[in-house]
């Protein structure tokens, strides 16, 4: 019984990177969307930030000016990877 109420769990995230301030949740993505929501907590735990990216895009590591990141080509199966600029708020 108790196995069958596990199986109907869904987790709240399923992935989580930690740089050098923050700490980054990537949400569990609903089956229809395009996009998933990545949320950014303090060293605290207080929500400061959020991103939507792509649900392909995966996320391979955060600086304090930067994410690193990339998805798959449709059709080679490549990963495309992008640097992307971060610009943080004091």
């Amino acid at each position: 019984m108790a196995n069958d109420k596990i199986s109907r769990t869904l987790l709240v995230y399923t992935a989580m990177i930690a740089d050098s301030s923050d700490n980054w949740v990537r949400a569990q993505p609903l089956a229809t969307a395009e996009s998933v929501k990545w949320v950014i907590f303090s060293s605290a735990g207080k929500e400061v930030a959020s991103i939507n990216l792509p649900q392909s895009f995966h996320l391979y590591d955060i600086g304090s000016d930067y994410m690193l990141g990339g998805t798959a080509d449709a059709v080679t199966g490549i990963q495309i990877v992008r640097f992307l600029s971060l610009n943080r708020t004091p």
